[in-house]
């Protein structure tokens, strides 16, 4: 999925569309452009933690304890390969 800034007027219009049709979708996206954001924006790393901490906190409310407990033992399989 293309970060949001960087989408043709055409897709986010798209976008747009979609977002007002589900907001499942739309959460999920504006999580995921989040999560972006603190990767790309953030150079200290204890500010960086802070931000995951709360990124974290907001996925977790919005997928559940399991959903996310199942995505975070995936990520630290990949990271420790």
């Amino acid at each position: 999925m293309k970060n949001e800034k960087d989408l043709t007027k055409k897709q986010s219009q798209k976008l747009a569309q979609v977002k007002e049709v589900s907001p499942s979708l739309k959460t999920m996206h504006e999580l995921k452009e989040k999560i972006r954001q603190i990767f790309d924006e953030t150079n200290d790393w204890l500010d960086g933690l802070f931000k995951l901490g709360t990124w974290l906190s907001e996925a977790q409310n919005y997928l559940g304890v399991a959903l996310l407990e199942r995505r975070l033992v995936r990520f630290r399989e990949v990271s420790e390969e």
